[in-house]
């Protein structure tokens, strides 16, 4: 099977299938839901289909392995790269009321992961039931 599309694609339609790509891709990344890409690929015959698959595909690192691909999607560990201190230390500025990007950005994290720990925290036996 070739995977060259410009054996059955003019300029525009390729132009037209990296754009819905692009799009795909945001959709993927938070940016949509499933309905955004019902619509974006409802007109597309199957042909069209596996050129935008490979417009997706020609945007990925080769190099790069599958963790490092998918890293972003990782429900598990929200830190995305702040350490436990760097945490606790934009918590504390945020308390005395700095709100600067990186500031509100490491309190919603480290609020995620307070609230994450008390959901999985071990029972007393000591809650009131009512």
């Amino acid at each position: 099977m070739t995977t060259d599309p410009n054996d059955r694609f003019t300029p525009a339609e390729l132009a037209d299938l990296d754009s819905r790509a692009v799009q795909l891709v945001a959709i993927a990344h938070g940016e949509g839901s499933a309905g955004d890409v019902a619509r974006l690929t409802a007109n597309l015959d199957r042909q069209q289909l596996i050129g935008l698959a490979i417009s997706c595909a020609a945007m990925v690192d080769p190099d790069r392995s599958v963790a490092e691909l998918l890293a972003w999607m990782n429900a598990d560990d929200p830190r995305q790269g702040w350490t436990d201190e760097e945490l606790r230390r934009a918590h504390a500025r945020y308390s005395r009321g700095v709100r600067d990007e990186q500031t509100v950005q490491g309190e919603r994290i480290y609020q995620k992961i307070s609230k994450r720990r008390q959901r999985t925290a071990p029972s007393t036996g000591l809650e009131v039931v009512a």
